[in-house]
C-alpha cells in the first residue's frame, strides 16, 4: 500500500504553467495546500506577472462611491470594483454586496492599476499635511503596510497661497515598479 506522502509531483515548470491560466479565487485556493506552492503563488513576482499577462484582458473600472462630503460623522467611502459591460447592460449590477469593500475614516481611493488599489490618508501637522499610502489587491484580500508618512505641503514657498495638489497611482514598466505621484498646481499672483 502506498503512502499518501509518496504521491508523485509534478516539476515545478508544468505546476506554473497550469497555474498561471488559473482564476486568482482558485489560486488563493491552492496557495493553502503547501508552503512550496504558497510560496510561488503569493511571493514569486515572476509567476504573479506571467499570471497578470495570462489573465483576460477585461476592461473594469474603480466606482468610488463616497457618502455626503459635508456629514463630517461619517467619512467611510465604499469602493466596488466592476466591469464595463456589466455597468453598460445593467447600471444596478454595480451594487452587490459581495463586491464592494468600505474604506472607513476617510481613505482617499488614488488609483488603480493592474487590480491593485492605492488608497491613502493624511493629517494636518500644522501648516503641511503628511500623508501615507497603502497598496490593496482585492482578489487576494491582501494589504501593503502603511507607507512612511510624506510631506503634502500646498504651498511653493512660504509666502505663496495654497495650491492644488493631485496624487497618482500606476505602473512604471521601465523600472518594473509602481509609483505614486505627486503634481502640485500653484496659484500664484500675477
Amino acid at each position: 500500500m502506498k503512502n499518501s506522502r509518496d504521491v508523485s509531483i509534478l516539476p515545478p515548470e508544468l505546476l506554473t504553467e497550469i497555474f498561471s491560466w488559473l482564476p486568482v479565487k482558485t489560486l488563493m485556493r491552492f496557495a493553502c495546500v503547501s508552503k512550496s506552492w504558497k510560496s510561488l503563488i503569493i511571493d514569486d513576482s515572476s509567476f504573479v506577472k506571467l499570471h497578470l499577462n495570462r489573465s483576460p484582458k477585461n476592461t473594469h473600472i474603480l466606482l468610488n462611491i463616497a457618502n455626503d462630503p459635508y456629514d463630517f460623522e461619517n467619512d467611510d467611502t465604499w469602493v466596488v470594483p466592476s466591469s464595463v459591460c456589466c455597468l453598460i447592460e445593467d447600471l444596478s449590477s454595480m451594487i452587490d454586496a459581495k463586491g464592494c469593500y468600505l474604506l472607513k475614516d476617510g481613505h482617499l481611493v488614488i488609483g488603480s492599476s493592474n487590480g491593485l488599489i492605492c488608497f491613502g490618508n493624511f493629517y494636518d501637522v500644522g501648516p503641511i499635511e503628511e500623508f501615507w499610502v497603502q497598496l490593496w489587491n482585492p482578489a487576494t484580500h491582501l494589504k501593503s503596510k502603511k507607507s512612511p508618512t510624506f510631506n503634502l505641503s500646498m504651498r511653493t514657498s512660504v509666502d505663496a497661497p495654497p495650491g492644488k495638489v493631485n496624487l497618482g497611482f500606476g505602473y512604471d514598466n521601465l523600472h518594473d515598479t509602481y509609483k505614486v505621484s505627486k503634481n502640485l498646481k500653484s496659484y500664484l499672483p500675477i
